[in-house]
């Protein structure tokens, strides 16, 4: 009975993953690192943590599967390139931090900025809602400045 203990102890000691997820540890600070083109918002989306909930593994394997299947996000196994998320310990707290890490297409932001444009812009048409209209006229000059780059 005392070898079960002795391997899940050594198991529990050297993947700090699993320690934290037997602890009932809670995520801390979601940082995502190496987009430049990417929104934050995009990628944000499809992780299925929030600040402070339980972690779960499952979630956080799920989530770097969806950011692998993203196609404005590199993923080149052979050359070692593909999206990670994981676990930190926070230096302040008893929580960890999710730290996911990418690598973007250079580009990609048009797409997405085309989307907001058309979001709202139709908005704007009709619901007459004039923060919307502003909001289009701000993703216009955004688009306007970064293309005249």
């Amino acid at each position: 009975m005392g070898l079960p203990l002795v391997i899940g102890v050594s198991f529990l000691l050297t993947d700090p993953e699993l320690a934290a997820v037997l602890c009932g540890a809670r995520y801390a600070e979601i940082k995502i690192e190496g987009n430049t083109d990417t929104p934050r918002r995009v990628i944000r989306s499809m992780l299925d943590v929030e600040q402070g909930g339980r972690i779960q593994l499952g979630k956080l394997r799920a989530a770097e599967q969806k950011l692998r299947n993203c196609p404005t996000l590199v993923t080149e196994v052979r050359n070692g390139i593909v999206p990670t998320v994981e676990l930190e310990p926070n230096k302040e707290s008893e929580f960890w931090d999710v730290v996911v890490r990418v690598k973007d297409t250079p580009g990609s932001w048009l797409g997405y900025e085309l989307v907001d444009l058309a979001h709202y812009s139709v908005r704007a048409l009709v619901f007459r809602d004039p923060l919307a209209a502003i909001a289009s006229l701000n993703v216009l000059r955004y688009i306007a400045e970064r293309v005249g780059r």
